[in-house]
């Protein structure tokens, strides 16, 4: 059973709860924060709290119930997780050492599954244009490592891990987040593609639109953890994809 604790109480402090709680070998110790904020008492409710000795008083005050303290937090779990809204990544640490899970690396390790690919560079689309709280639009462009037929980029995808191909004819962004969070509720975890947004930029790079749910990094913060504890990556997938629900293909 591999121990975490969530560094952080804020709105994403009980979806990495839930994501995490979903996996057979995952326990979630519980939330640590410094200062009490007001995410904290609704978090308590889910799982125990933590925070410093010299704050104690202010979470009294508002009624939260504290289960321990900054030692106690860090002797319970074998490895923490903090996320990050504003780069939508997810830090591991591991004592002093950790590691940084971004959706750069993400895109990449799951596109270049069946396509291959040099690099990917991303730019969000102005929040002017695009609103949501549930994912950010991108557009993301892909460096090939040779000439392919634009068609078969368009199949590959259909079949690449975590995928969602959404043919969107007709359709707004807002509205599409909207029918995603609703219908299809493990596109958090998932990278989206417009299909009809894919275009060849020249014979070895394409762009695309992709809206990148909040949850992105954390099927493969999961997989790692596993792998840090000697779960191959390729088995470990297996395992998230199932408990989370994660589908990919053409979704509408």
């Amino acid at each position: 059973m591999i121990k975490v604790g969530i560094v952080g109480h804020d709105p994403y402090t009980i979806p990495l709860m839930d994501g995490l709680r979903k996996q057979p070998d995952f326990q979630v110790i519980g939330a640590y924060n410094h200062d009490p904020t007001p995410f904290s008492k609704p978090i308590s409710k889910k799982i125990p709290v933590y925070c410093s000795k010299s704050n104690l008083s202010f979470f009294k005050e508002r009624g939260i119930k504290v289960s321990g303290f900054l030692e106690e937090f860090i002797e319970s779990a074998d490895a923490f997780l903090e996320y990050d809204s504003v780069e939508m990544s997810i830090k591991i640490s591991y004592g002093s050492s950790g590691i940084v899970i971004r959706p750069y690396e993400v895109l990449l390790e799951r596109l270049s599954a069946s396509i291959p690919i040099k690099d990917i560079s991303l730019e969000e689309i102005s929040n002017d244009l695009f609103c949501c709280p549930f994912f950010r639009a991108f557009k993301v462009k892909l460096k090939l490592a040779e000439k392919i037929d634009l068609n078969w980029i368009k199949d590959s995808l259909l079949s690449s891990p975590r995928v969602l191909v959404i043919s969107g004819e007709g359709v707004y962004l807002q509205d599409l987040c909207l029918f995603l969070s609703v219908a299809a509720p493990y596109s958090q975890f998932s990278v989206s593609v417009i299909l009809r947004s894919i275009r060849v930029v020249s014979e070895s790079s394409i762009e695309l639109i992709s809206l990148l749910g909040y949850m992105i990094c954390l099927p493969e913060a999961i997989d790692t953890l596993r792998e840090s504890n000697g779960v191959k990556r390729d088995f470990s997938r297996g395992i998230t994809d199932k408990h989370l629900s994660i589908k990919g293909g053409l979704i509408l």
